[in-house]
């Protein structure tokens, strides 16, 4: 063997890092579209509540949305601090086990029911919050 072949770089060892980048790219890109049919989802939800005033947010609701949004938050933290202080891999499961936790804390808020109280109507109007969710995006 020649001291030539020692330094020129493994062409499989090239490949392998970059096809690992572009499915850790992958996995993040797929967490970060679920962020933004979430965010939607409650962006909606929001613009409801603001223009009926008539409506009305349990606050167990409220709590559950604010906390959602909390771990959205330390979501994007750890994914834009990846490599520090952190291993890729490392961060990898931190933002595995964040996104577990924001599809858990999503799935609890679409279980809370919305009333409208409408002016002149002696009946409520209850939907589920399930009614605005995103068909056909995957979390």
């Amino acid at each position: 063997m020649e001291i030539e072949d020692l330094e020129k770089p493994e062409p499989n060892a090239a490949v392998s890092k970059r096809s690992q980048y572009v499915d850790n790219c992958a996995v993040i890109y797929t967490q970060l579209e679920g962020i933004a049919g979430i965010t939607a989802r409650y962006a909606v939800m929001e613009t409801l509540h603001r223009q009926a005033p008539e409506m009305s947010l349990q606050s167990d609701y409220q709590t559950a949305l604010i906390m959602l949004c909390c771990e959205i938050l330390k979501w994007f933290v750890h994914a834009f601090s990846i490599s520090v202080p952190l291993t890729v891999e490392r961060g990898l499961d931190v933002l595995g086990k964040i996104w577990a936790t924001i599809n858990e804390m999503d799935r609890a808020c679409q279980k809370f029911r919305i009333t409208v109280d409408v002016p002149g109507d002696d009946s409520e109007s209850e939907a589920d919050i399930e009614d605005v969710s995103d068909e056909g995006i995957e979390s």
